[in-house]
């Protein structure tokens, strides 16, 4: 009985990330063929990630869903054409076209039953003092767990 319902289980959740995954891919497709306005990001330290050395630009224009410039704010400008969009990184770090092919999705439920022992900015736990204090925080509400 009990594996029955497991299976029953993962049959819905195959269904529904199915389902869910094509209507996704319709409405980010359509949404991107739709998008005929193209966006200048400047004002922020922009890293090609091109070459063994940093390689830095002044903006990136974005028509499309696709990166369509790479370079000084005043060529940006002439790529993106008329009736662009601009925003402002405001010194904020831009990597385009950088994907993170790298996660931990797994460690991060697992990470949710434990106490937070991160450095900051993520914890709290900057030195040995500050783990031995948060660990036992966390042991007093969670006895049944240890």
């Amino acid at each position: 009985m009990k594996y029955a319902f497991l299976c029953l289980m993962l049959i819905l959740v195959l269904l529904a990330c199915n389902s869910a995954s094509e209507s996704g891919a319709k409405d980010a497709t359509s949404s991107i063929e739709n998008t005929q306005i193209s966006t200048v990001y400047f004002g922020g330290d922009i890293i090609t990630m091109e070459g063994d050395s940093v390689q830095y630009a002044e903006a990136v224009v974005v028509k499309g869903g696709k990166i369509l410039f790479v370079g000084s704010k005043d060529e940006a400008m002439k790529a993106a054409g008329d009736g662009h969009s601009m925003v402002d990184l405001k010194g904020q770090t831009m990597l385009p076209g950088f994907i993170d092919a790298h996660g931990h999705v797994f460690a991060s439920g697992i990470q949710a039953l434990a106490a937070n022992l991160l450095p900051p900015p993520d914890g709290k736990g900057a030195n040995i003092a500050d783990l031995v204090t948060l660990t036992k925080e966390w042991v007093a509400p969670n006895q049944k767990i240890v």
